[in-house]
């Protein structure tokens, strides 16, 4: 190839260089901000002696508070809200704990700001589970999430009853599922009138919904049943059940027990993958817990929560 003259050749650089835009100081200023994080809480009420709620601000002043506490002492109820997780855009991070900074807007979800208030402790001494938590203002709405600004657009709260029909083959994949469950459990149980196995007959769907769990752009069934008798307050078998769109032949188990309940109370996209994050109530009649539950491609991923109960 013949050379090109050199005073084409910087004709054709000086036509380059004026055609690119401009990166302006406001252009490289606004790149050097850092985008808002993806945060989901909980949003409950901590039980705490009301000294200690008034005199600390970290664990270890806490505890030995409520060690050193008389059994009159008064209790307050506080309001608070305990990480579930959060994304972070700009190192593309998960993490199970972190709490609002500088610059970040706590929300309701129907869009109502949160004033939060001094970083504090919430324990469950029945299960003795301790998280960080954050005092927030007011009282605590109906709902038992709380998110950052940025994250509220991706957030769809499921009602408790929400149900969908499923088909003939849903249903039956169901069955089966929930049959070798059932199974499972009444094995591994040292009860022996566990080894008389209910009838599915029983078997009741507490919510279905679709979501896109895994980001392939097809609406995957989730289902929440369980068989309870003898009206004993807790479930013969109860679980969380997933039928993939790209495999519908077969059930996932997400979560069993012969002891707890589950629902679905949110959906959300922190991360925006396209894959939608589920967030989990557990409860039973001594226990309530909430957890933020993620698809990887190597396997489900819980994400830690709160629970508390005996």
């Amino acid at each position: 190839m013949k050379a090109l003259p050199f005073a084409l050749l910087l004709a054709l650089l000086s036509l380059a260089c004026a055609s690119a835009p401009a990166v302006t100081e406001q252009d490289a200023a606004t790149k050097l901000v850092p985008e808002p994080r993806a945060m989901l809480f909980a949003a409950l009420t901590s039980h705490v002696p009301s000294a200690c709620e008034q005199g600390c601000t970290d664990i270890e002043c806490f505890l030995a508070c409520i060690d050193n506490s008389a059994p009159e002492t008064p209790y307050a109820e506080v309001p608070v809200i305990v990480p579930l997780a959060c994304h972070d855009p700009n190192t593309g991070m998960w993490t199970p704990d972190c709490f609002p900074e500088a610059g970040d807007r706590l929300e309701w979800p129907d869009g109502a700001a949160i004033e939060p208030q001094e970083p504090t402790v919430t324990l469950c001494e029945a299960a003795g589970e301790i998280r960080a938590a954050q005092v927030i203002a007011g009282d605590l709405p109906k709902w038992p999430l709380a998110v950052s600004a940025a994250a509220r657009a991706t957030l769809r709260l499921i009602a408790p009853d929400a149900v969908i029909l499923l088909t003939p083959q849903q249903s039956a994949v169901l069955r089966i599922a929930v049959q070798e469950e059932l199974e499972r459990l009444a094995a591994e149980s040292l009860n022996e009138e566990d080894r008389d196995l209910p009838s599915l007959d029983a078997l009741q769907i507490s919510q279905s919904l679709l979501a896109d769990v895994d980001g392939d752009g097809q609406k995957d069934l989730l289902v929440s049943a369980h068989i309870s008798i003898d009206e004993w307050p807790v479930p013969r078998v109860s679980g969380l059940f997933l039928i993939r769109a790209a495999n519908p032949h077969s059930a996932e188990v997400l979560a069993s027990s012969n002891l707890e309940y589950f629902r679905v109370s949110a959906l959300s996209d922190l991360n925006h993958d396209q894959a939608e994050e589920v967030t989990v109530e557990v409860y039973y009649y001594e226990g309530w817990g909430i957890s933020l539950l993620l698809y990887r491609e190597e396997g489900w991923l819980w994400m830690s929560g709160w629970f508390c109960g005996a």
